[in-house]
């Protein structure tokens, strides 16, 4: 099973805007970047890097840090920017883009030779529209492009865009900025190399350091009954003698450990002694970390169809192996960190983290319906001031899930002590007195990843909760770096082959499985890596978002939010269950709300009162998914599913402004006529699989309407829809851009003749899209216009903020 892997080449700037080889070279350059999870970030530290390695002078930053240097003075220039919502740039930027648009000096980057590298996802109408929008303002202020610049698509991975694009810049590069150094000739890793270099590798029999010198001697003897070798020795020694592991779509296969060594039995006991540990007066007593050890998950293989490795000759653009950045430091006279539930220190948020407490927690969803969706009321603490509207969201930041964070540390080779009570600071590496990509290197916590700065005193656990991302599909480069520390030769070189350009089609296949961290490791038990070098690499952990489902109106002190429970099934072959981070967490610390009843509108709530903190941070709307200030504005709802979650805020807050002004009374004989005619119609469109089953927000709903809030309710329900039913002479809709069809003469007429505002909120991969070419439809049904027209129509809808949309993938 594999994608199409598309490459997206934007056309060559015009002749005005390319650069003559004869003008003066800059003797240095600098990368400026935005970043929303971390991905950006990553890669503009690593162009540094291989710049400098190639002998160029630079300097990274992220874009809010522009201050930093004189932008009208800068001579090169490397962009590096992902997309956050819709197409909107990332938090990190905002800065710099609130002084684009306050800029006077017309010329501010004439100077300034540029390239943009944009990481973005296809899934979304905008793709890559930060970069798009960065490219079109620097050029107006005098920039010029010295490098086409790369659109890389997370749909289909973006080590597709971004690994040629970096191989390319290089000669780029030089054409505009000087190399100081000569850079060093090195072979491209071929098969044959790999499989020299492995040779190397010892396994040679190696003293066991815990035994003592006068009994390590007497080893080597003949038909001694002890192997002293450690586990790993003997599962690479064993791989050489072991036959190929099958070949198509099977999982990587582990090499056995001998359970009777004396490192495997420091964990676990053998079976055949482990029944008599529970005999009346037994003198062996199970050991309490490997009892509970017993109970961590263990991983899930991978499957790989290694046959265009035994096919291929060579193994082509395999990626640089990523420099050491990270330094793990072991604070001796730092105390032991008491047990606490709260957020560590280092936790960077993008606003002040609060600790709410979860008041009432509600199942919306029977206990038949496809998925579990939850509504959690959670009430912010007094003396907390959380300022937000409708269409605002927050952030919770829940742990990785414990099982996974301990089985990591044991996988890693960590006693509970270790990870648990020893704590650590974290520094930037430094190879013969700097940091190895910076020239300067005043301030060392700055060359950090930025989610690992404020790292000073932290255990291995803090890190593994709160600190990196355990669940995503691990990028190119960090398995490059698990090959360099892999012992047996077949899983090195199966390492190396997925992210070689040979290997492309099973990355991608890889990806697919939604790996974690301890997936890949049980894939490959022969590699150890340093934990440190796990940092280097690991993404940051993320606060997960969440729409604000209540008005500040209707509820001042509290935040709503509904979702669906995630956990998953993965596609055959693989039939791995998956889980979700934050949503499972909720769940569990909600209690595990029951299911509402068949017959049941609503199911009870259960109340919980101030037992459990839940941490969050508020992300205030930056694409203006709020409600117009002019309330005659009519508004066309548009939400399936958990997408209709910011919508009942909309309402709640819409039905208590028309209580407020009808509470106020009016000059004419009709003050409540002239209070209803103060607000615009407004239409909401929502979709679910089966009303009695997953209907949410029903009674809610439904009340809106009786008080005139609503005046137009289109419930449409997926899975009741025979293929062809219809219903009072036309075809019944099975989806939400059905019925907006339906409805294409009101929608226009609210929209075009009255001024409204569209809102889309809910997945960005079909019911956007969907929806969008409805509307499309639309324009070019009731409006006239040819379909190039409509979508431009709709782009300047979206551009006046006329046409909002909250989406996710």
């Amino acid at each position: 099973m594999t994608k199409n892997i598309h490459l997206y080449h934007t056309n060559s700037p015009p002749a005005h805007m390319v650069i003559s080889t004869t003008q003066e070279k800059s003797d240095d350059f600098v990368v400026l970047y935005a970043s929303q999870t971390g991905n950006a970030e990553w890669i503009a530290k690593n162009i540094l890097q291989e710049a400098k390695e190639r002998g160029h002078n630079g300097e990274v930053y992220v874009l809010n840090d522009f201050e930093k240097v004189s932008l009208p003075d800068l001579r090169t220039i490397i962009f590096v920017t992902s997309n956050t919502g819709d197409g909107d740039p990332p938090d990190n930027s905002s800065k710099f883009w609130k002084h684009l648009r306050r800029n006077k000096q017309k010329d501010l980057f004439a100077r300034a030779r540029f390239t943009i590298l944009g990481l973005g996802d296809t899934n979304y109408s905008n793709f890559n529209n930060t970069a798009k929008k960065l490219e079109r303002k620097v050029k107006e202020l005098g920039g010029t492009v010295f490098y086409e610049k790369g659109l890389a698509d997370d749909a289909q991975g973006l080590e597709a865009v971004v690994d040629p694009w970096i191989s390319n810049l290089w000669p780029k590069l030089a054409d505009v900025c000087v190399q100081h150094t000569k850079p060093p000739t090195t072979a491209e890793p071929t098969v044959t190399l790999v499989a020299d270099q492995l040779k190397s590798l010892s396994v040679a029999a190696k003293p066991d350091p815990d035994l003592p010198e006068a009994l390590a001697k007497y080893l080597d003897l003949p038909n001694f009954l002890v192997d002293h070798r450690s586990d790993t020795e003997k599962a690479a020694a064993l791989a050489a003698t072991t036959p190929r592991a099958a070949k198509h779509k099977q999982p990587v296969e582990s090499a056995p450990v001998d359970r009777y060594s004396r490192k495997s039995r420091r964990n676990e006991i053998p079976p055949e002694v482990e029944k008599y540990l529970d005999l009346p007066n037994s003198l062996v007593t199970r050991n309490k970390d490997a009892a509970s050890a017993a109970a961590l998950p263990t991983g899930h293989r991978i499957h790989v169809d290694t046959t265009a490795l035994h096919a291929a000759k060579e193994l082509t653009a395999l990626p640089r192996v990523p420099g050491v950045v990270c330094r793990l430091v072991h604070v001796s006279n730092a105390p032991a960190p008491a047990p606490s539930t709260s957020v560590p220190s280092f936790v960077q948020a993008p606003s002040p983290i609060v600790y709410t407490t979860i008041r009432k927690a509600r199942c919306l969803t029977t206990p038949d319906a496809v998925k579990r969706t939850l509504l959690i009321e959670l009430e912010v603490p007094r003396g907390e001031e959380v300022l937000f509207e409708p269409g605002d969201a927050f952030g919770v930041l829940a742990p990785n899930e414990e099982g996974i964070v301990r089985a990591v540390v044991r996988r890693l080779g960590m006693s509970e002590k270790e990870a648990g009570e020893f704590v650590y600071r974290v520094e930037a590496e430094m190879e013969g007195g700097r940091i190895p990509f910076l020239t300067n290197t005043s301030n060392r916590s700055q060359e950090l990843p930025s989610h690992l700065q404020r790292a000073k005193a932290v255990t291995v656990l803090d890190l593994l909760r709160y600190g990196v991302d355990l669940t995503t599909p691990p990028r190119k480069a960090m398995l490059r770096i698990l090959a360099e520390y892999t012992s047996d030769a077949e899983e090195k070189k199966l390492l190396l082959f997925l992210c070689s350009k040979q290997g492309t089609a099973q990355f991608i296949f890889l990806r697919d499985q939604s790996p974690t961290l301890l997936d890949i490791l049980t894939t490959f038990p022969t590699c150890h890596p340093p934990f440190q070098r796990l940092l280097d690499t690991l993404p940051a952990h993320q606060p997960r978002s969440y729409s604000v489902a209540n008005s500040p109106l209707a509820h001042p002190n509290s935040l709503h939010f509904a979702f669906n429970v995630l956990r998953y099934t993965t596609a055959a072959p693989f039939n791995v269950q998956r889980q979700g981070v934050a949503t499972p967490w909720l769940d569990r610390v909600a209690g595990f709300p029951s299911a509402r009843g068949i017959t049941q509108t609503r199911a009870k709530e259960v109340e919980l009162g101030a037992k459990v903190k839940v941490p969050i941070t508020i992300r205030h709307n930056a694409h203006a998914f709020v409600l117009p200030l002019d309330t005659t504005k009519p508004l066309i709802l548009i939400g399936p599913g958990t997408g209709v979650a910011p919508f009942i805020g909309f309402l709640q807050h819409r039905e208590h402004q028309r209580r407020i002004r009808m509470s106020l009374g009016g000059v004419t004989a009709f003050p409540d006529r002239d209070a209803r005619d103060g607000f615009g119609d407004v239409y909401l469109f929502y979709g679910c699989r089966e009303r009695n089953k997953d209907w949410l927000f029903r009674e809610e709903m439904e009340a809106f309407v009786e008080s005139g809030v609503v005046k137009v309710l289109e419930v449409v329900a997926s899975r009741e829809v025979a293929m062809g039913e219809e219903v009072e002479g036309r075809k019944k809709e099975k989806y939400v851009q059905d019925a907006i069809r339906r409805r294409g003469a009101e929608v226009w007429g609210l929209v075009q003749g009255k001024g409204g505002y569209i809102y889309v909120c809910g997945d960005t991969k079909g019911m956007a899209r969907d929806v969008h070419d409805a509307l499309t439809d639309i324009v070019c049904e009731h409006g006239g216009q040819t379909r190039e027209e409509a979508t431009k129509m709709l782009t300047g809808w979206m551009e006046r903020r006329r046409y909002l949309r909250d989406l996710w993938s």
